[in-house]
């Protein structure tokens, strides 16, 4: 495997957890996403894109979607990246953020009826 021969290989995490992801495995995913993040160099914006829509994605799945839209956000703190697929990942986290912000809007404003 990749990342026992180079641990700083952060694509080869990306990868495990896209495939972890694939197969339904949201826990195992998380912590793979979770992984690449934490080894991502400053100037790796495209891959920082992968891993915070993966880790966000992953954990929202799993039920923890507090966690979740944390990385979400990340995601959209992050300006627009080059490349269409790369593009194409960060508007879908923004999609996906969207549709969760206000559902957790909603419970605070709730608190003040």
């Amino acid at each position: 495997m990749a990342t026992d021969k180079n641990p700083e290989l952060v694509r080869a995490w990306i990868a495990m957890g896209q495939i972890l992801c694939s197969k339904g495995l949201f826990l195992e995913a998380s912590e793979y996403f979770e992984r690449a993040i934490s080894k991502i160099q400053e100037e790796e914006d495209a891959l920082r894109v992968l891993a915070y829509f993966g880790a966000g994605v992953s954990h929202i799945w799993q039920g923890d979607k507090s966690m979740g839209i944390e990385h979400l956000k990340r995601l959209a703190e992050l300006k627009e990246p080059d490349g269409p697929m790369d593009r194409a990942c960060y508007y879908r986290g923004l999609v996906m953020l969207g549709r969760y912000i206000p559902e957790e809007f909603s419970h605070s404003i709730c608190t003040f009826c």
